[in-house]
C-alpha cells in the first residue's frame, strides 16, 4: 500500500500535538494550528475570461440624405401695360358719282325688201339751197344724224304712227309711189314750225331719209347742234 506524503504530514502534526501535553491545567487545549490540506476542495473563484462578455455591437444607423426640394420661383409680376392710344381711323373718301350712262344708240334701220330708202344727201343739198337763199350758213350733212332720221322714219312707217322720236321735221304722204325731195321741202315751209326749225342759224348738223312702202311715205331731216 502506497502512503501518499500528504498523509504522512498530517499523522507527524497529530503525533506533536499529543506530545506537547494536550490541555492545559485549566482544561484548555492549547493553541491548535490549524493545517489546511492541500487536498482541500479549491474555491473557484469565477474567473472574468470564464464569462463571456458581450459587447453589443452599434446598430448602423441610416442616414437618409434628404431630397433637395425643388423651390419653385413665385412668378414674376408683369407689370401693367400701358393703354395704347387708339390709332385714328383713316376718313375714307366717298366714292367719286359714277358718270352717267351713255345714251343708248339709235336703233338703226331694219333692211327690209319691201320698204324703199331714198334722199338721204339730196333732202339736205335742198334744205342748204333754201337757207342760202335766206343769207344762212349751210348745214353740215353727217351720217349718224341721217340715220337717225331714217330710223324714225322707218319706225312710222312700220307701225302706221306720226310721231317724232327726236329733233326732226317730219313728212307722211299716200297715194302715191314716191314723193319728190322738192315736194317734201316746200310742204315743211309752209308750216311756221317746221320753217323755224329748219332755218336755225344754230344748226350745225343735219341728216335726212325717206322710205316708202306700197302707196305710203314717211320722210325726216334730222337736226343737230354739235
Amino acid at each position: 500500500m502506497c502512503v501518499r506524503p500528504l498523509a504522512v504530514v498530517a499523522v507527524a502534526a497529530l503525533v506533536l500535538l499529543a506530545g506537547c501535553g494536550g490541555a492545559d491545567d485549566s482544561g484548555a487545549l492549547g493553541p491548535v494550528m490549524s493545517v489546511e490540506s492541500p487536498e482541500a476542495s479549491p474555491s473557484l473563484s469565477p474567473t472574468a475570461s470564464a464569462i463571456p462578455s458581450v459587447v453589443p455591437s452599434a446598430t448602423p444607423v441610416r442616414t437618409v440624405t434628404p431630397t433637395p426640394t425643388k423651390t419653385r420661383s413665385a412668378p414674376t409680376t408683369k407689370p401693367p401695360e400701358k393703354p395704347r392710344k387708339p390709332s385714328p381711323t383713316p376718313t375714307r373718301k366717298p366714292p367719286p358719282p359714277p358718270e352717267p350712262p351713255e345714251p343708248d344708240p339709235e336703233p338703226e334701220p331694219e333692211p327690209s325688201s319691201d320698204i324703199a330708202v331714198y334722199g338721204r344727201s339730196e333732202l339736205i343739198v335742198e334744205l342748204n339751197e333754201r337757207r342760202a337763199a335766206l343769207d344762212l350758213k349751210p348745214v353740215t350733212f353727217r351720217a349718224s344724224t341721217a340715220d337717225k332720221a331714217e330710223a324714225c322714219a322707218t319706225k312710222n312707217l312700220r307701225e302706221g304712227t306720226f310721231e317724232h322720236c327726236g329733233y326732226e321735221a317730219l313728212f307722211a304722204g299716200t297715194g302715191s309711189k314716191r314723193w319728190s325731195v322738192k315736194t317734201m321741202l316746200d310742204t315743211w315751209f309752209d308750216s311756221p314750225p317746221h320753217r323755224r326749225m329748219l332755218v336755225d342759224p344754230k344748226v350745225k348738223f343735219a341728216g335726212g331719209a325717206a322710205v316708202v312702202k306700197g302707196n305710203r311715205t314717211v320722210a325726216a331731216i334730222a337736226l343737230d347742234f354739235e
